[in-house]
């Protein structure tokens, strides 16, 4: 005998619900889980300064690693797991005891081959029908059962936002950084560094050249000048503080580095 149309529609609109549920719990918990592990690549590239290309595609690719295996084990997974009518039925009976079984105990009896007795049966199925039309899947599963990832997506996000109000000019930085490992977009501490030579001059192969910045702080700090040439040789070389340049705003510090004569060069 078949399932009746009305016991395996409402039947089939609970699972609806439940994998409707499923995915959205498991988008919620992917994008906390990528959330939160930008925000750790940017705070190791805060810590650490990262510049080697390839360990910041590590990092990088460290986070998508994680951000797919959330994805995989909270949406692909729940998502091909098989569930029945049958399991269906008794997870809903175990939430409405009124119902005595009967909507399990009819799907059961569709998949056998066996009758029994029909008038029995008929009974059986006709109640059945019955609790299976009064089933709302909005009211069984509500969206209470995604409480908890949407918190943790929501405070993933919470945690990023305030990055971006409380640092404006550092966070955007970081960001773009960890997501675009391959782009020459500067170290965090650039930003801080105001540059007081006039950029894209053209200077005489042979002559020197002296690059002048200044940067805000309390304290000397290490600033590196990094210096790639046609070849691609690139040289990093420490510039010095130099007293007495012009154009200095209230608290800032002036460092320099002059460029030699290097006549087998082109500038």
């Amino acid at each position: 005998m078949t399932l009746p149309p009305e016991i395996a529609s409402s039947l089939r609109r609970v699972l609806g619900r439940v994998r409707r549920i499923q995915l959205l719990k498991g988008l919620l918990a992917t994008l906390a889980a990528l959330v939160f592990s930008l925000v750790g690549v940017m705070l190791i590239d805060w810590a650490f300064v990262v510049e080697r290309t390839v360990l910041r595609w590590a990092l990088s690719c460290s986070a998508l690693l994680i951000t797919l295996i959330t994805f995989v084990r909270y949406v692909i997974r729940p998502l091909t797991r098989r569930i029945t009518l049958t399991s269906v039925a008794r997870w809903v009976e175990t939430h409405h005891p009124d119902m005595q079984e009967r909507i399990s105990t009819a799907v059961s009896l569709a998949g056998r081959g066996d009758a029994g007795s029909q008038g029995l049966i008929d009974e059986v199925i006709k109640e059945a029908a019955l609790d299976a039309n009064k089933l709302d899947p909005k009211s069984e599963l509500s969206t209470r059962a995604a409480r908890k990832p949407t918190w943790t997506a929501v405070t993933a996000l919470g945690i990023l936002g305030a990055l971006f109000a409380f640092f404006p000019k550092i966070t955007p930085l970081l960001f773009a950084r960890a997501v675009a490992p391959y782009a020459d977009l500067g170290n965090v501490y650039a930003y801080s560094v105001r540059h007081l030579t006039a950029d894209q001059q053209v200077v005489i192969a042979g002559d020197s050249f002296t690059i002048e910045a200044a940067y805000k702080s309390e304290k000397e700090k290490r600033a590196v000048l990094i210096l790639t040439y046609p070849d691609g040789t690139e040289v990093r070389e420490q510039m010095a503080e130099t007293p007495g340049l012009a154009g200095l705003q209230e608290g800032e510090r002036p460092i320099t580095f002059r460029l030699p004569t290097q006549p087998d060069r082109a500038p």
